[in-house]
This record gives structure tokens, sequence and C-alpha cells, in this order.
């Protein structure tokens, strides 16, 4: 949006603020506020003491899940954070490669043990989410974490 297409806001003008995707920086001692940045680095103080602000935990500190975790639903279900192989075909062409999926740790009426899907999905289907157990991850040799 240039400036020329961005509205002029005058005194009085109700509005609705949003920031796509925070992360909780800070929380204030009696939990009353929150210290957030948006992606490109910007801090903003929201008082979770008014009755006009909401926040809504999109996915807990811990998200991305890693291989092998282990996390609960909304529903209660256990989800496992498992590969799926890379794909390749008979000529040696890689149609997908490997990735990061989520199984779920049991079969119910709406969820097969063989079914899989990516963890964004699963964080907008079944979310939130709680991680349950996390493996020790191994030390990056390249030192890039």
């Amino acid at each position: 949006m240039t400036a020329a297409e961005r509205p002029t806001f005058v005194p009085g003008d109700l509005v609705t603020i949003t920031i796509q995707d925070a992360t909780v920086l800070q929380v204030g001692e009696s939990g009353n506020w929150i210290c957030v940045s948006g992606e490109d680095g910007v801090r903003y103080e929201i008082p979770l003491h008014h009755q006009d602000v909401t926040v809504q935990r999109v996915a807990p500190a811990e998200w991305p899940p890693v291989l092998g975790d282990l996390w609960r639903d909304s529903g209660a279900d256990l989800w496992f954070a498992t590969l799926k192989a890379s794909r390749v075909g008979d000529d040696g062409r890689v149609f997908e490669s490997a990735r990061l999926v989520m199984a779920p740790a049991r079969e119910t009426p709406h969820l097969y043990r063989e079914q899989r899907i990516a963890p964004d999905e699963l964080l907008s289907q079944y979310g939130p989410l709680e991680l349950v157990h996390r493996e020790p991850q191994p030390a990056d040799p390249d030192g890039d974490e």
C-alpha cells in the first residue's frame, strides 16, 4: 500500500487493529499487559485488562513441531511429529522431498493412524495445540542455531 492509497484517519474514527503473527516478548508483572513484536520487529505494548482488547494464542512458544515431538490437540488427541519419506520415481527424479508431518497417536472415528497432515494444517483444524513432550535435540554441528 502506497502513502497515496493509505486512508487518512481523524480523531473519532473507530478502528480495529490487528498485528498478524506477533511474538510475545515480555509479560507484565501482574499479567495485565504483554509486549509483542510484529514480523517487522516493531514492539507494541498491549493492555490485556481492557474490555476491548482481545489477544488469542495462535501457536505456543514451542511451535513449530520438531521430529519426535508429541502434541495434544483441542480434543485431547495426541499427535506425533514424524518424517514422511521423499517420493522418488523409477527414473530417480524426486517428486516430493521428505517433510515433517503430524500423525495421530490413535485411531478415532474421525482420524486414522495412517492419516498424516502438515503441522500448520493440524494447528488450524485441531488447535489450539499443546506440546506434551519434546526429545532433546542434537547440537547443530554447523552452529546455525
